[in-house]
């Protein structure tokens, strides 16, 4: 039984979005204004969030199913659930219409092909505030300005085709060639596509259907663990070979307060930096993230050596060059120290840098010898510095006799540089390899954890089943439910472990005074 204090809270929950209004309105019939019943968009609604919630289940027949049979007689007839012997019947036939209608006025997918760019937007921009809407109704404690993002795929409820049955179809005149991504599905799901994800077993795989980009916020750096719930602040459904780039930028334009430090994976520090990196400088926000593979060694650029986006000594040695961090299931303390002691002896021969990069990379930077990181021949004065302090000494500068002039920064007392993009996208605010990088790297977690969280089949099974629909503004809907449950869930624990809300909070409602419960046999008078 869902009792009538988490009834409540779904409604709470709902109605402070205002997302009833906003489908109500887009739902209008024709020019005079009327618009469709307001009850049948808002029970489709609640009964969606209380199967997700309760039962892990967006189907629309689930939906009617648990105003029904779930929620006690009282709630049945304030809702106006309950109109006799047919309520299931009437129900799912009203929860059919408003998602049929929801699918024809809010379409924008690939499916929809007799609308404007203009219009596809502003519908896009719709189904983004019904989701924002939402997330926003769980903004409780601090808001911390550290994000991190991922996506995950999950599949679509409708099949795809191969592609060798595609182009079968275009070769037998059955498909047209320019709309050869329409015929990617079976016709049901024409919004969504095929894309690639990770295994459990770390494989990558291939699926049809939708991936969602999610924004969590994590702990800021002097900000304590339970310092607020570590709730989706945003998200966005998309087919699933949707570039990430536009869809990430959206999120963080959309981020309910400022976004000064995002954590990401290597798929996204690889995009082209004038794509990516430049775009998150003009925005004033910091990214951390991993190396790829083909990412380590060194780069000589303006006769320094690069690693990892930072440019140091040019005579720092050459097996500094790739330092491989243990893998993520490492479980071995040692090798983890052996690595950031390695680390911390190449970040001695770092440039320092007199001012962070600009938006488009220059930096001025300052020999390691006179920022008193090492000492150094060339530089006077700072060998028996680094003797009295136990520093590190070059021992094989560049030779100021040689047939080449001594390096600029090696003779000036700083030096400007614009390094290319393939440093520039590996740039961030803390060393890499770091202990200091390591501690907010591994806030990526949180994104992550999201993921196994709601996918698990005892909480919100977000997995294929989940929901019977398709294109993207009901698969939209089905999601915001599943995040919206999820949000419900981690305030609750939160609220357990540290008493930060009041006991009166409207997410936290109780139900002190129910004993017990009553069955209504179907054909008992309701009233």
């Amino acid at each position: 039984m869902i009792t009538p204090a988490q009834v409540k809270v779904a409604e709470y929950i709902l109605d402070s979005s205002g997302i009833v209004e906003i489908l109500q309105t887009e739902l209008t019939t024709d020019l005079r204004g009327r618009k469709p019943n307001v009850d049948s968009i808002r029970l489709y609604l609640l009964g969606t969030f209380l199967s997700v919630h309760h039962d892990g289940k967006a189907a629309i027949s689930k939906a009617a199913k648990v105003l029904v049979k779930k929620i006690c007689l009282e709630d049945q007839i304030r809702l106006g659930v309950r109109q006799g012997n047919d309520a299931v019947k009437q129900l799912s036939f009203d929860f059919y219409n408003v998602t049929r209608k929801i699918s024809i006025v809010l379409g924008y997918g690939n499916s929809v092909t007799n609308i404007g760019d203009d219009e596809r937007i502003r519908r896009h921009r719709v189904n983004t505030q019904i989701a924002d809407r939402m997330m926003d109704v769980f903004q409780v404690g601090p808001r911390s300005p550290m994000m991190a993002i991922d996506a995950t795929g999950f599949w679509a409820w409708a099949r795809g085709k191969t592609i060798t049955l595609i182009d079968a179809l275009i070769t037998a005149g059955a498909a047209p060639i320019n709309n050869r991504r329409r015929w990617s599905t079976n016709g049901f799901d024409q919004d969504a596509n095929w894309g690639k994800k990770t295994a459990k077993d770390g494989t990558s795989v291939t699926f049809f259907g939708y991936e969602e980009h999610t924004l969590v916020q994590v702990p800021d750096d002097d900000e304590s663990i339970d310092a607020a719930p570590r709730l989706i602040v945003r998200f966005e459904v998309a087919p699933a070979n949707e570039e990430i780039v536009d869809v990430t930028l959206d999120l963080i334009n959309r981020a309910p307060h400022p976004v000064t430090d995002i954590i990401v994976d290597n798929h996204y520090h690889f995009k082209a930096f004038n794509r990516w990196g430049t775009e998150l400088a003009k925005r004033g926000i910091r990214q951390h993230h991993d190396l790829r593979s083909d990412e380590h060694g060194f780069i000589e650029y303006g006769q320094m050596r690069w690693a990892a986006g930072r440019a140091h000594c040019p005579a720092t040695p050459d097996t500094l060059g790739t330092i491989i961090r243990p893998g993520p299931n490492e479980t071995e303390p040692a090798l983890h120290e052996a690595f950031h002691r390695v680390i911390g002896i190449r970040k001695t021969y770092t440039m320092r840098r007199i001012n962070l990069p600009q938006p488009d990379g220059a930096q001025r930077l300052q020999c390691p010898a006179l920022a008193g990181h090492v000492g150094c021949p060339l530089r006077p004065g700072t060998e028996a510095a680094a003797i009295a302090q136990g520093i590190p000494i070059i021992t094989k500068p560049p030779d100021a006799n040689g047939p080449e002039p001594l390096p600029a920064c090696c003779t000036q007392q700083t030096v400007k540089v614009t390094p290319p993009d393939k440093v520039l996208k590996l740039d961030q605010q803390h060393y890499w390899g770091s202990k200091k990088w390591a501690n907010t790297y591994r806030k990526r977690t949180y994104v992550e954890g999201s993921y196994g969280n709601r996918k698990n089949d005892s909480t919100e099974n977000m997995s294929r089943g989940l929901f019977h629909v398709t294109g993207l503004p009901l698969v939209n809907i089905a999601i915001t439910m599943v995040n919206a449950s999820y949000n419900l869930r981690m305030i609750q624990n939160w609220q357990q472990r540290t008493n930060t809300l009041p006991g009166d909070h409207p997410l936290l409602q109780s139900d002190d005074d129910i004993v017990g419960f009553r069955f209504i046999r179907a054909g008992d008078n309701a009233a």
